[in-house]
């Protein structure tokens, strides 16, 4: 991250889970603010430290901020973002996830509370993605892919891990569904991809009467 950016995220917590962010030693300072589904402020650390930490207040979706507030380095420095139960010596005994770019006013795309990413990216042939998403009864996630890529597939799994709906058709647009309200885990694979240096994909969710995937809201999955 460069000196002054910010990057977001969504992320089930539990309650009374924290979420701490490191930075290296370029950096000696790194905030943190945690939302709610409103867009309300709910947790913050902006004190001048390299290890802000935020506490989830009850059990829910929330929108995670890091804020890069102080990097010496004109490179950037490395962040490094986890979460996981409060009672923690060692922030490494945390979980990691990734945060993504916040948008630039010219986006062509509205952010939404969850903390959307910034649109496609690379899948090479047999790589699959992740990423926690909250959807409305009914609501469906699609994808897409790029000329190189000949199958996609998608799962829907619920919090307790089980499939609730999964697209394995031979296509480059799957499309699954939420059979009720709740947040999920999406999960994207790349079945069949031509190319050496991997395909485009994105990921979109929305009302299921759409007529073009792009009439949705993009979302980045993480490794």
């Amino acid at each position: 991250m460069i000196d002054g950016e910010s990057k977001t995220g969504p992320r089930y917590l539990e309650a009374n889970e924290v979420v701490v962010a490191e930075c290296d030693s370029n950096c000696s300072d790194i905030d943190l603010i945690l939302y709610d589904e409103s867009g309300e402020v709910v947790s913050v650390d902006s004190e001048t430290d390299a290890v802000p930490v935020v506490q989830a207040p009850y059990e829910g979706v929330f929108t995670v901020e890091a804020i890069m507030t102080s990097c010496s380095s004109s490179d950037g420095c490395n962040a490094l973002v986890r979460y996981g139960d409060a009672d923690f010596s060692e922030p490494s005994e945390l979980t990691f996830f990734e945060l993504t770019s916040s948008y630039e006013e010219t986006s062509s795309y509205e952010e939404t509370s969850y903390g959307l990413g910034e649109g496609s990216f690379l899948m090479i042939d047999g790589e699959s993605k992740t990423g926690p998403r909250y959807l409305e009864a009914n609501e469906i996630v699609v994808a897409e892919c790029d000329s190189n890529c000949s199958d996609m597939d998608l799962i829907l799994y619920d919090e307790s891990g089980e499939v609730v709906s999964v697209d394995s058709e031979l296509d480059a647009v799957p499309v699954v569904q939420a059979p009720y309200e709740g947040v999920f885990t999406v999960e994207a694979i790349m079945t069949s991809c031509s190319s050496g240096d991997g395909c485009n994909a994105l990921v979109r969710y929305g009302d299921a009467d759409f007529s073009e995937p792009s009439e949705l809201t993009f979302f980045e999955l993480g490794s």
